[in-house]
Order: structure tokens, then C-alpha cells, then sequence
């Protein structure tokens, strides 16, 4: 009998660490959203931007700016220039890029590809899904995710502008 106690106890132990060890990480993960949404929210109101659609994609965040068109890019792995401002006049296209080691292997990483028109500034690649920073199950969510902003960049980018 004395030993059901002391078990009971060790169980009843481990449970409440377990439980508060998932109550940090889940409260370190919404400081980081949060840490990254005030970024990004800064950034905006520092350029006079109105950001008319926004979403966050795990730690980065991607918007849109209609009535300035432009395209804002916040992706927290790039430590050089975090930012990423983009105008629409400038976009030559925009697709999806899938990579893969090899043709019928998995998928490793999902970004949008942005060329520009001007030839002598380089390409920016906009990650979504990359199989060493993202849990795999995220993977079918953020390629739609990608897919949603390639058509959106895209129409945009066609639209003639307003006078």
C-alpha cells in the first residue's frame, strides 16, 4: 500500500513537469510571435505604410500594400536585412519554388521567387517552408500559403496603376 503512494506521487510529479514544461514553450513561442508581429508592425508605421492584407507564415510575416504597392517581407532567420520592401512597378514575375534533392524525393523547400525588371538587381527569394526550420506537418499549409501569394503578387503586379 505504501508503495501505490509513492508511485502515485512520482506520476502525479512528472505530469505537473511535463505540463509546465509545455506551458513554457508554448509561452516562449507567443513572445517570439509577439516580438516579431511588433517588428514587422514598427517597421510599417516607420515607412507610412497601410497594410491592407498580412500573414504570418511560423516566424516570418509577409504583407501587402495596395495603395503604395508594395510587398513587405519580414523573415526572422536573415539576420543581415531582416526587412524586405518590394515594389510592384519593379516585379518582372513572381512564382512558387519547389525544391527537392533529387525528383522523387521529399519535399525540402517551398518560397516565392521575385525577378525583377531591372536586370542588374538580384532575384529575392521569399522563404515559406524549409524542412530543417519548419515541423513537417506545416509543410501542405504554407504551400498554400506560397501558392496564394504567387497568384496575389502576380494579379497585382498586372494591374495597371491607379491615376
Amino acid at each position: 500500500m505504501n508503495n501505490t503512494g509513492f508511485i502515485l506521487f512520482v506520476i502525479v510529479d512528472i505530469i505537473f513537469l511535463i505540463l509546465v514544461v509545455i506551458w513554457l514553450v508554448r509561452y516562449q513561442n507567443k513572445k517570439i510571435r509577439s516580438r516579431t508581429m511588433k517588428q514587422f508592425n514598427d517597421y510599417v508605421a516607420a515607412h507610412n505604410l497601410a497594410i491592407e492584407t498580412k500573414q504570418t507564415l511560423n516566424k516570418n510575416i509577409i504583407g501587402l500594400d495596395r495603395e503604395n504597392m508594395k510587398i513587405i517581407f519580414l523573415d526572422r532567420k536573415n539576420r543581415v536585412k531582416p526587412i524586405i520592401n518590394i515594389d510592384f512597378d519593379e516585379i518582372l514575375s513572381c512564382k512558387t519554388i519547389t525544391s527537392r534533392k533529387t525528383d522523387n524525393s521529399h519535399i525540402k523547400s517551398i518560397s516565392l521567387e521575385i525577378t525583377y525588371r531591372n536586370s542588374q538587381k538580384e532575384r529575392i527569394i521569399l522563404p515559406f517552408y524549409h524542412e530543417n526550420n519548419d515541423k513537417f506537418y506545416k509543410m501542405m499549409r504554407l504551400a498554400k500559403k506560397a501558392y496564394y501569394w504567387e497568384k496575389r503578387i502576380n494579379l497585382f503586379r498586372e494591374m495597371p496603376a491607379v491615376v
